[in-house]
């Protein structure tokens, strides 16, 4: 019986075992890459369901997640600073032998102040940058395969005392590695990869991007399409709008703009206007956001195309500043989604030439 018992257990032993193998034996070669490379692990962008990556600096710790969000991506970045040790303060030598106070004890130091560690937590719309950072995720290839590796060899790439992990969830499946430090002489990363305990060299750009995810992902654009697409555009705001039509012409660097209803005549005043929107772009997305009763609509532009269908809105909004009389100012369109920040004088033209409008 105890026979018996001791050859399933080895059995499956070696079931697993053979499985590791066989992963590993069957990893493809990914085309265009260089002969060594290997496929991690496959799939599409598309069933990305959240990405989680975090890392450890000397003062600081740093977290992102990317998500998936009713059809978008959400990014929440956090960063932990690492408060430095207090010293301790040195316990005063005792009186000397015949001194007025040599039989009091002497004071016990003050202990130090523990400094509390300061959180900064973003959220943002994940842009382009995102998008094209799933594509290096999954199918995520490896530059090459380095086994198996000993303690030491672990140490001498950083993974001993790893510098982050890097979780991918998508359908079906959850896969995580462990990052330790750069290729010598390069960008590339050394990881592990914790099902399997095998050592990965993997390109710069699958990691880079989310060491700074916060400056890197966020979306830095408010419409997908290209201002070519533009025929017609309904402008709001002061309580007034008007109606605008784009028209391209053969041999001029720039569109003519014309009242709708007087589309023959160009309009050089409104095409002045038209140009200070092209500036405003997200800076940053703030955190927290702004609510909707803090926020005043300034202006708002509705994009059609020539068939009249619609491409996108901005909405221009400001809310007052902590220095009194003035604003902070933000946009918000179909491809942010939430409210971002847009630069004050930008803004303020556009809201002092609503008057020529």
């Amino acid at each position: 019986m105890k026979l018996a018992k001791t050859n399933i257990i080895h059995g499956a032993l070696l079931a697993v075992a053979l499985g590791f193998a066989w992963q590993t034996l069957t990893r493809k070669v990914a085309p265009d890459r260089p002969p060594g490379s290997v496929t991690l692990w496959g799939g599409s962008p598309a069933e990305v369901v959240s990405v989680h990556y975090e890392s450890e600096l000397p003062t600081e710790s740093r977290a992102i997640d990317v998500v998936r969000k009713d059809g978008y991506l959400w990014g929440v970045s956090k960063r932990t600073t690492k408060p430095p040790v207090p010293p301790v303060p040195p316990v005063p030598p005792p009186p000397a032998p015949g001194a007025p106070d040599a039989g009091t004890p002497a004071p016990a130091p003050e202990p130090p102040k523990q400094v509390e560690p300061v959180v900064t937590t973003r959220e943002f719309t994940v842009g382009e940058a995102g998008t094209k950072l799933l594509e290096k995720l999954v199918p995520l290839v490896a530059l090459r395969d380095l086994g198996k590796l000993d303690e030491a060899r672990k140490k001498e790439y950083g993974l001993d005392a790893p510098k982050g992990k890097l979780v991918v969830k998508r359908a079906g499946a959850s896969h995580e590695l462990i990052v330790g430090g750069n290729v010598f002489g390069g960008g590339d990363r050394y990881v592990l990869e914790r099902l399997s305990g095998r050592v990965f060299v993997v390109a710069d750009d699958a990691i880079r991007p989310l060491d700074t995810g916060e400056v890197t992902l966020p979306e830095r654009k408010l419409h997908a399409f290209e201002p070519a697409d533009i025929a017609e555009v309904l402008v709001q705001g002061g309580g007034k709008e008007r109606r605008v039509l784009r028209k391209a012409e053969p041999g001029k660097p720039k569109p003519i703009w014309s009242d709708a209803a007087t589309p023959a005549v160009e309009d050089q005043t409104l095409a002045a206007f038209m140009d200070r929107v092209s500036p405003l772009a997200p800076l940053d997305y703030p955190s927290p956001a702004p609510t909707d009763a803090e926020l005043t609509l300034v202006l708002k532009f509705t994009y059609r195309s020539a068939k009249s269908a619609e491409l996108g809105t901005t909405e221009l909004y400001k809310k007052p500043a902590l220095k009194e009389g003035t604003f902070d100012w933000y946009v918000k369109s179909e491809r942010t989604r939430v409210v971002a920040r847009v630069s004050a004088p930008v803004a303020e033209r556009l809201e002092q030439d609503l008057a020529s409008l």
